[in-house]
């Protein structure tokens, strides 16, 4: 699942510089690791066996920063549009292929002010991507 929301993240034209990752952010500024392991729950399970859940990762941004104020306003600008583009994305229903046993509903991206980390010269934004998804059981019902 990990790959297709990478696959679904290249889409987006905000991060068309980015050097992206699974489990690994570049020391270089415009880096970006998403977790290869989400949280997960289901939060209905139907009387055939299918499933609906929220798979959560962990998504890391490596951004240039220092002194130069405008340079960090660029930062908090381009995690505003990020997250604009995400839900833009998901009210349009343009939502991360899952292959045939799961289906995206939805997609939400937060950002948290409180989970960034300052170095010399970049700084580390951490935020949370939340999939919803229908998943059909292991018996090989189909979803649609």
């Amino acid at each position: 699942m990990v790959t297709d929301i990478l696959d679904y993240l290249k889409n987006c034209p905000i991060l068309s510089d980015f050097n992206m990752n699974v489990d690994f952010l570049g020391k270089n500024p415009h880096s970006l690791s998403i977790s290869g392991r989400p949280s997960t729950s289901i939060l209905k399970k139907y009387t055939d066996g299918d499933t609906l859940e929220k798979s959560v990762y962990k998504l890391r941004l490596r951004l240039p920063f220092g002194i130069d104020v405008s340079k960090n306003t660029e930062n908090s600008v381009l995690a505003e549009n990020l997250q604009k583009w995400v839900l833009e994305q998901s009210a349009k229903g343009i939502l991360p292929d899952m292959g045939e046993d799961k289906v995206a509903i939805n997609i939400e991206l937060n950002f948290s002010r409180d989970n960034v980390s300052y170095f010399s010269d970049t700084a580390v934004y951490g935020a949370e991507l939340a999939l919803t998804f229908y998943k059909a059981n292991e018996k090989g019902s189909k979803l649609c």
